[in-house]
């Protein structure tokens, strides 16, 4: 008799697994799909004319194995925010720029979700 490998149940419903992010124009936007098939786990991400400074933040996620959790950018003030974390739960790092916000000013209020813009 073989053993079979059973997969382990898929977490998370699969609309919470998408995010999308627009810039200020129809020509920004931010795609962030985060895969789980049962075996493993993986992040997707896809983007078109994002801030340069958040592609290279995304990209640094990924060759250091981290999911990005939290993502906004506003290109008309050039305000962005990156957060990275790895699927273990460890190795989780911030970055930001064009923005007057501190290291010790966002974590003193324990930042979880970041909007910029006029209504952010």
């Amino acid at each position: 008799m073989s053993s079979i490998t059973v997969p382990r149940p898929i977490t998370e419903s699969i609309g919470s697994r998408i995010r999308v992010v627009f810039g200020s124009s129809g020509d920004e936007w931010l795609l962030l799909l985060d895969h789980d098939d049962g075996d493993a786990k993986w992040q997707v991400k896809d983007w078109k004319g994002i801030p340069s400074a958040v592609g290279k933040q995304l990209n640094n996620c990924t060759a250091k194995g981290r999911d990005c959790k939290r993502v906004d950018f506003d290109s008309s003030t050039g305000a962005w925010y990156v957060n990275g974390v790895k699927p273990d739960g460890t190795g989780g790092h911030s970055w930001w720029g064009g923005t007057e916000a501190s290291r010790e000013r966002l974590s003193a209020f324990g930042v979880r979700d970041v909007a910029f813009g006029c209504t952010g």
